[in-house]
């Protein structure tokens, strides 16, 4: 069994939005599926992770929306 220890990069990478995700990262994901590899996550990276995709990925104008939609009920 081959052990792979990966880092934030990569869960960032296999959760983004599907047109911005990696080949390898999913190839990675793919052979831990299948059984081939194992694959050892630290919580750092999955707490990394989730930081870098809050910042990066969430749409920036959701608080605009809200308050037109606010907005727009009103009226």
């Amino acid at each position: 069994m081959i052990h792979v220890f990966v880092e934030s990069n990569w869960v960032v990478e296999v959760c983004a939005p599907p047109f911005r995700r990696t080949p390898e990262a999913l190839a990675l994901l793919s052979s831990a599926a299948r059984g081939d590899i194992s694959l050892h996550v630290p919580g750092i990276a999955l707490r990394e992770g989730r930081s870098v995709i809050r910042r990066k990925y969430q749409p920036k104008e959701t608080k605009t929306l809200q308050d037109f939609r606010r907005w727009a009920r009103g009226n």
